[in-house]
């Protein structure tokens, strides 16, 4: 890996598809805080208690069909702290538009146990969702509000409204530090420049494609094929080509829409400890 200029790095291809390997290294971080945005059914939560059993943890989910589910996965543990809002980059209350939500009559899917959960809920501008009854009002915090402390690491699952979490967290990098930010990337320049800005390496990890046909799919390396909470069926792999690893590029991959990654971003003084700490893991 050079260091000449800003790029997205492709360094964890070795690393399997689906294998959550960030939480792994929360054992590498500072005495640990982990906030979880987007925290869903808390699921990342117990990977990461997994992984580093003292640490402690807040958590932001907005959805109260989620809520349950949360609060189960985590009631044995101590430490833990929910936030029923949602993060962006700025305060009050905002349309929440929830695409799906799992039925109970769903047995056939694979997540037919979790009716009332959904995993695609998103902030969208007020009265502009396609459908109003699959809006919901929620309230919104700024992370600057809500933590002011070290974090080791900051995971970010919001469907496309990254950006606005990123945004809302300028005194909690630059005052107090996120070591690692693990997050959805759907192709928004802004969470490029801010994470540049801040002075992170940026690495993005494994390619997922929400239908086979899409144009990103015949790009996908052993591509493994897994169910999503929608019914549908996600294919994830690594890219089998070379795609721009400048900004514009990159970006410009995602125009074809329908797929995503997740950026690894780093702090540019401890990514030498972390690639070390990833090269020891397991293989594909």
């Amino acid at each position: 890996m050079s260091s000449a200029g800003f790029r997205i790095w492709d360094d964890l291809q070795h690393i399997q598809p689906g294998h959550d390997f960030v939480y792994e290294l929360l054992a590498h971080t500072r005495p640990v805080l982990y906030l979880d945005v987007g925290a869903a059914s808390g699921a990342t939560v117990v990977k990461a208690r997994q992984y580093a059993p003292d640490a402690r943890v807040v958590a932001f989910e907005p959805f109260p069909g989620n809520i349950g589910f949360f609060r189960k996965s985590t009631e044995a543990m101590r430490g833990v702290t929910l936030v029923q809002k949602a993060v962006s980059n700025d305060r009050g209350t905002q349309d929440f538009y929830v695409p799906h939500v799992i039925q109970a009559d769903e047995q056939a899917n694979h997540w037919g146990a979790m009716a009332g959960y959904s995993s695609v809920g998103f902030l969208t501008p007020d009265n502009t969702s396609p459908d109003a009854s699959k809006v919901i009002r929620v309230e919104k915090c700024r992370l600057d509000d809500e933590v002011a402390e070290p974090v080791g690491l900051l995971k970010i699952d919001v469907q496309g409204t990254e950006f606005g979490v990123l945004d809302g967290a300028h005194r909690l990098i630059d005052q107090f530090g996120v070591d690692l930010i693990f997050s959805e990337f759907f192709g928004d320049r802004r969470v490029l420049d801010l994470l540049e800005s801040k002075g992170y390496d940026v690495f993005d990890t494994a390619y997922l494609v929400f239908t086979p046909d899409n144009p990103v799919g015949p790009m996908l390396k052993d591509p493994q094929s897994f169910p999503l909470s929608t019914g549908a069926r996600g294919y994830s792999g690594y890219l089998g080509q070379s795609i721009a690893r400048e900004k514009d590029g990159y970006c410009d991959f995602f125009k074809h829409g329908g797929c995503q990654t997740d950026l690894f971003a780093v702090r540019k003084d401890l990514t030498p400890g972390i690639l070390d700490a990833i090269a020891a893991l397991p293989r594909k």
